[in-house]
């Protein structure tokens, strides 16, 4: 296991990213107005729609953030086209599993983009994972989870009650962060704008880093926003307290 991420780490990566903006191609059909928003208050730029050619919009971005759980079939074949153009170019890829649980019959997609993408970062809770790798073990290790999920590389990034990144060998674990990121449906698309975010800057540090420093933003906003809100109000006040998390960091 790798050293807890330190706070000069979080504040050194947020500042690039505001100084950098960074540009996140997002991809699939969730509604979710938490993603762009999460990924403009942490000082990125999100494109969301294509219209006309994938390949000269792709090429021009710094991260693709694509949701296939829940996608149509038009949305599927343009993620197809468009993690093609990223693993061509290096470009870092970002997979959303929410609402995996729902769909369990519908999965191939997402693993076939798994399997596809180089070095993906998988953002899922461990239950999602449990889903996407058809295990029979409701409460199986998350770490030989991932090393399941990501036989051709990458990382798996686990929000829960602690966090977890890793990549079915090597993990970093993130205290301290609400409950709600664990049974909130909203907080996964959130969780995987922020990781898209801070893998902007991914030039400046190792890929399990950035990501743990991600996760660590998601869980110290979700943390200060639980002081002020109920659980119907979190997804934007937690969007809120990535934007005072970076505007801190940029000072």
């Amino acid at each position: 296991m790798k050293d807890p991420i330190r706070p000069e780490s979080v504040a050194g990566l947020l500042a690039a990213l505001r100084e950098h903006r960074p540009k996140i191609l997002r991809l699939g059909n969730s509604r979710s107005k938490a993603i762009p928003r999460a990924i403009r208050a942490l000082g990125a730029v999100t494109v969301s729609r294509i219209s006309g050619n994938v390949s000269r919009v792709a090429a021009g971005v710094d991260v693709l953030l694509v949701s296939p759980v829940s996608a149509s079939a038009a949305a599927r074949r343009q993620m197809d086209e468009a993690l093609a153009l990223a693993r061509h170019w290096g470009v870092p890829t970002v997979i959303d599993l929410t609402g995996a649980l729902r769909r369990r019959r519908s999965l191939a997609p997402a693993r076939r983009m798994i399997a596809a993408a180089v070095w993906p970062v998988v953002s899922a809770t461990t239950d999602e994972l449990v889903a996407l790798t058809n295990s029979t073990r409701k409460r199986m290790d998350p770490i030989r989870l991932a090393g399941e999920l990501l036989q051709s590389g990458g990382l798996a990034a686990i929000r829960g009650s602690t966090g977890l990144v890793t990549d079915g060998e090597r993990s970093v674990v993130i205290d301290s962060w609400d409950h709600w990121l664990e049974t909130a449906r909203e907080a996964g698309p959130l969780t995987s704008a922020s990781i898209a975010a801070l893998l902007g800057v991914a030039h400046l540090a190792d890929f399990m880093t950035v990501t743990a420093v991600a996760l660590t933003c998601v869980g110290q906003a979700s943390v200060r926003a639980a002081r002020h809100t109920n659980s119907h109000g979190m997804e934007s006040r937690v969007v809120k307290e990535l934007g005072a998390l970076s505007a801190g960091a940029a000072r």
